[in-house]
């Protein structure tokens, strides 16, 4: 499947299926613009600078492709806006900085107690 997004010019979602996250972030990854269902789910990875994000209606899908096939100014922009925020705020280094807070957390928190256990002693 990655093949055809990869020639693909608009990736077009108009479901709200989870597996369709995986296809977002990957056609993210590969700098295509994106026509979504505006729906919670989707609004969790892609917001309007982001994403064409439309009701579940044909014509309002029909209206966002053909607004990204004729302007390609703005849907580069859409796909490199995208692709920046997939690679700070979802790739690798982003999930090791998350994990590592939790540690620092957890590390703070283990302090406090060995703290109070030493002020009860």
């Amino acid at each position: 499947m990655s093949r055809y997004m990869a020639i693909a010019d608009v990736l077009v979602a108009p479901r709200d299926l989870s597996v369709m996250c995986r296809l977002r972030c990957l056609t993210i990854w590969l700098g295509k613009p994106i026509v979504a269902t505006d729906c919670p789910s989707f609004r969790t990875v892609l917001d309007d600078d982001r994403a064409l994000l439309v009701p579940p209606h044909a014509d309002r899908f029909a209206e966002a492709i053909v607004t990204l096939l004729h302007d390609k100014e703005k849907a580069a922009k859409m796909a490199a806006v995208a692709q920046i925020y997939v690679h700070t705020c979802l790739g690798c280094h982003a999930f090791v900085g998350l994990v590592a807070d939790i540690y620092q957390q957890a590390i703070a928190e283990h302090r406090k107690v060995l703290d109070l256990r030493k002020k009860m002693a």
